[in-house]
């Protein structure tokens, strides 16, 4: 089961990005792409959304401002799971107290039983209401379908791409509440690769046919055979003359 979940959130990511995105532009080109980035977002939410069927996972679509993202709940294994891409982690990372956002901080609250890596960094006393309140928001959709989310953690999924828009990493990732890391899982360990689909474009004016050159040896060939056929002919006339 853990096998097939990985694969489909994969699969949703990396055709999200890719075959999805390539389709959803190819029905206009745009002068700009500003959006390129929030549309791939939207993409595989709805690629997950729409391919987790199992009675062991719920997706929900939250609210943070004006943001919407997911988050999964793995019933079996009792974990609240979204995803991130690893650039906007490492982001986060370089310095927590500044870059962290407030829906993170409240969520990694669920992992206040796993320990802390390190002395407590944020002064949870202070804005503990704060994060209650918007951890309990955050998990609405949840509480409405009446899951019970007592003793639940949170992980992320973070994944990797490269230049051609692949996804070359993939990992589980279980913080604390510091936003330290606990732990780090290669899910590429579960994954059968995957290959997507490119789609071109391309217009009658692209695609230029080859051009057939002719030697210069082959030019004075031909020049040799049209003076001699031009004597041959001279010479027809002038016996019939």
């Amino acid at each position: 089961m853990k096998s097939e979940f990985y694969q489909k959130i994969y699969s949703s990511i990396s055709r999200a990005i890719k075959e999805d995105l390539e389709s959803y532009t190819s029905q206009r080109q745009l002068v700009t792409q500003n959006s390129r980035n929030f549309l791939k977002w939207d993409l595989i939410n709805t690629n997950i959304k729409e391919i987790l069927n199992s009675s062991n996972f719920e997706a929900e679509i939250v609210k943070m401002g004006s943001w919407r993202f997911l988050l999964i709940l793995d019933k079996e294994n009792n974990t609240l799971i979204s995803l991130m891409n690893t650039k906007r982690y490492e982001t986060i990372c370089s310095n927590k107290v500044v870059n962290a956002p407030l829906y993170l901080r409240a969520l990694v609250g669920l992992n206040q039983q796993l320990g802390v890596f390190s002395p407590l960094l944020f002064d949870f006393q202070d804005e503990d209401s704060q994060f209650s309140d918007l951890l309990h928001e955050l998990c609405r959709p949840f509480y409405n379908k009446k899951y019970d989310l007592c003793g639940t953690n949170y992980k992320i999924i973070t994944f990797t791409t490269n230049q051609f828009d692949e996804v070359i990493g993939l990992n589980l990732l279980t913080l604390d509440v510091n936003l330290d890391l606990l732990s780090k899982e290669n899910l590429f360990d579960y994954l059968i690769p995957e290959y997507q689909n490119n789609i071109e474009q391309s217009s009658d004016i692209d695609i230029q046919q080859p051009k057939l050159k002719i030697t210069k040896k082959a030019e004075q060939r031909i020049g040799e055979k049209s003076t001699l056929s031009l004597k041959n002919t001279e010479e027809i006339s002038s016996k019939q003359a």
